[in-house]
């Protein structure tokens, strides 16, 4: 077993993700923003997205070509989207300076 669930602070996930129904998700009445590396090896990427494109109304959908499930980095453009929420652009924490 890899080191990393040796850990008690590491518990994976041994249930399976609750998925909610194509009737759920066409009722969103609010923006979504979904992140989806195309060769994710936990979820069927391809087959969530285009799930997504046809149930989510406000759908705003970034798709990684080369990404796999856990990227790092997507701080900036969470907070773009969170600002287009609000009306206004929420400065990333790389463009503050002290």
């Amino acid at each position: 077993m890899n080191s990393i669930y040796k850990s008690s602070a590491v518990r994976p996930r041994v249930e399976r993700l609750p998925l909610r129904t194509n009737e759920e998700l066409a009722t969103l009445a609010i923006p979504v923003q979904l992140i989806l590396g195309r060769t994710d090896r936990m979820l069927r990427s391809t087959e969530t997205r285009e799930r997504m494109e046809r149930q989510v109304r406000d759908l705003h959908l970034t798709w990684l070509e080369d990404d796999g499930h856990m990227r790092g980095g997507q701080a900036p453009r969470l907070l773009d989207f969170l600002g287009t929420l609000a009306g206004s652009r929420v400065p990333s924490p790389e463009s503050q300076t002290l």
